[in-house]
C-alpha cells in the first residue's frame, strides 16, 4: 500500500506543476502532461498488472484445486455406490440361482396332477393334442 501512497503522491505532484508550467509555457504543460502519461503507462505495466496477474493465478490455482478436489470425491462415491450395485446384483443371481435349483428339484419329485406338466397350458389342455 505504501506504494500505491507514493504513486498518488508523485501524481499529484506532477499535477500541480502541470498548472504550473500552462501559467509558464504551454510547451512545458504538454512535456509534463506527457510525464504524466507516461507515469501512469509505468506504473500501470510495473505495479497493477502484475499484481492483477498474480491474483488471477492464484484464485484460478484455488478454483482449479477444489474442481478437482470435487471430482475425486464424486469419483469415489460413484465406484463405492457401483460397488454396492455389483454385490445387490450378485446376492441377486445368487438367489435366483438357488430359487431355479430348489425349483427344479421341486418341479423333478413332485407328482403331476392331472391336466399339467409337460405340454400343457395353465388351464390344462395339452398342447401337443
Amino acid at each position: 500500500m505504501a506504494t500505491v501512497g507514493w504513486g498518488f503522491a508523485w501524481f499529484g505532484a506532477t499535477l500541480m506543476a502541470m498548472n504550473l508550467a500552462d501559467a509558464v509555457a504551454p510547451e512545458l504543460g504538454n512535456l509534463t502532461a506527457s510525464a504524466v502519461l507516461g507515469w501512469y503507462a509505468w506504473y500501470t505495466a510495473t505495479r497493477t498488472t502484475p499484481g492483477m496477474l498474480r491474483s488471477f493465478r492464484e484464485e484460478m490455482n484455488a478454483a482449479r484445486q477444489d474442481f478437482r478436489s470435487e471430482t475425486a470425491a464424486q469419483r469415489d462415491q460413484l465406484a463405492c455406490e457401483r460397488e454396492y450395485r455389483h454385490r445387490d446384483s450378485a446376492a441377486i443371481a445368487r438367489a435366483l440361482q438357488r430359487l431355479a435349483k430348489a425349483t427344479a428339484r421341486t418341479a423333478e419329485d413332485s407328482p403331476r396332477r392331472h391336466g399339467e406338466g409337460r405340454g400343457s397350458d395353465k388351464c390344462g389342455v395339452r398342447s401337443d393334442a
